[in-house]
């Protein structure tokens, strides 16, 4: 694919992402844009592929889709039509980058405004890509629950001098608060 027809489907696919690298150096743009094509046609797979990898999966119950980072951005950009179509019953986001580090003003957020499938994103509260206090500003839908893992940073990792807690522990923590958001926001959950 050429540079070209990848800076189309970006530009298309993530709108945000694509302005975010119109800025920035050829050299940059010549890496990074293929990438996050590649990213883009990987989370559409199923909808154009004749063997869709969301229809393999073996799930007994609803399935939920989502990522870490850029992965749960791609997955929240893709949520309403896995949805609709059936494929899957929620979203989960773990460190949802709401901003570029150290560039609050460039949101991330229009599609979360108007998100209509349920939603949790896991966040650190010192997360450089969304803190607890800029995120409580946000226009979200009120599908998307937020819950917070003190002093987390992108990574959900705390800081152990100050929290007498691990990034264990945090894992823990998030994966009791998706257990009980499946279980009462999820069909099916």
């Amino acid at each position: 694919m050429s540079l070209d027809a990848c800076a189309d489907l970006v530009r298309r696919g993530d709108p945000d992402r694509w302005l975010s690298l119109k800025g920035q150096p050829a050299a940059v743009r010549a890496r990074l844009m293929p990438v996050y094509a590649a990213n883009i046609e990987i989370a559409r797979a199923p909808w154009v592929s004749s063997e869709p990898a969301i229809g393999h999966l073996a799930a007994p119950g609803p399935l939920v889709i989502g990522g870490k980072s850029m992965g749960g951005r791609v997955a929240s950009l893709v949520a309403e039509e896995f949805c609709r179509a059936g494929r899957a019953a929620g979203l989960l986001c773990l460190g949802y980058p709401f901003h570029p580090s150290g560039k609050p003003e460039r949101l991330r957020t229009a599609h979360l405004a108007a998100l209509s499938v349920p939603a949790l994103i896991c966040q650190g509260t010192r997360d450089p890509f969304g803190t607890r206090e800029e995120v409580a500003g946000y226009a979200l839908s009120p599908q998307v629950s937020l819950h917070w893992l003190e002093d987390g940073d992108h990574d959900l990792k705390p800081r152990k001098r100050i929290t007498g807690r691990s990034q264990a522990d945090h894992l823990q923590d998030a994966a009791a608060a998706v257990a009980a958001w499946a279980a009462k926001t999820v069909p099916g959950g």
